[in-house]
């Protein structure tokens, strides 16, 4: 029989071996895993802590992340989709606090809050991760730097004035305090920064607007 007729038999296709993913078992896992990071840490988590957990077998695990690493990063990645604040009011300074009050609370009130302190620490020796938690950052910082540059365009700010100055002036006391020093970090911190840094303009809008301008629609979005 000449070489190249069997390449002329072929099997018929089969269905790739192990069970359909279940989205079920999918966010059950992932939410097992941001649990156990803020209870137990990156170290001392476990794949088999999970799967306990989260009641399914640690191949389950394995057949969507071939390690712990991929499955934390799957799931902090899950952090960067909780949606961002609307902002429809037009005016800088309520964006601003409307901003910082929304990190706050998703540090004081959420989830996100207890696992993050962790995870920057480990993110010195992992670049994974770094880079995942810089996802999660930049969406909201991005938002500023959007609400900063509409102020500069509709006359509450000057127009050469450095926004990535501000955004850092504005989000760098509520790292430090939640961080570092361990100050509050409480909602009214978000006006309290707005105002202090934007004091030096005259023009920007105080608590009590004179006038109502024309809302700028931001749609929400997806961090």
């Amino acid at each position: 029989m000449p070489d190249n007729a069997i390449v002329e038999e072929s099997a018929p296709s089969a269905r790739p071996p192990g069970r359909p993913r279940s989205p079920a078992a999918e966010r059950a896992i992932l939410g097992a895993t941001l649990e156990l990071l803020a209870s137990e840490g990156f170290d001392r988590l476990t794949v088999e802590g999970v799967a306990a957990s989260a009641g399914v077998g640690k191949a389950t695990i394995y057949r969507r992340w071939p390690s712990k690493l991929a499955l934390v990063l799957a799931a902090v990645g899950e952090l960067s989709a909780h949606p961002l604040p609307e902002l429809t009011t037009g005016r800088t300074r309520d964006d601003l606090v409307s901003l910082l009050r929304h990190i706050i609370e998703a540090l004081t009130g959420t989830i996100a809050g207890r696992i993050l302190p962790g995870l920057v620490a480990e993110s010195a020796r992992s670049p994974e991760l770094l880079g995942v938690l810089h996802d999660f950052w930049i969406s909201r910082r991005g938002l500023m730097l959007e609400v900063l540059r509409q102020g500069s365009a509709q006359g509450d700010l000057p127009e050469d004035v450095d926004h990535e100055l501000i955004a850092d002036l504005l989000y760098g006391p509520v790292h430090y305090r939640f961080l570092i020093s361990a100050a509050p970090v409480d909602p009214r911190l978000a006006e309290q920064l707005v105002d202090a840094v934007m004091a030096q303009w005259d023009v920007v809008p105080r608590r009590t607007a004179a006038k109502e301008p024309a809302p700028t629609v931001r749609h929400s979005r997806s961090g």
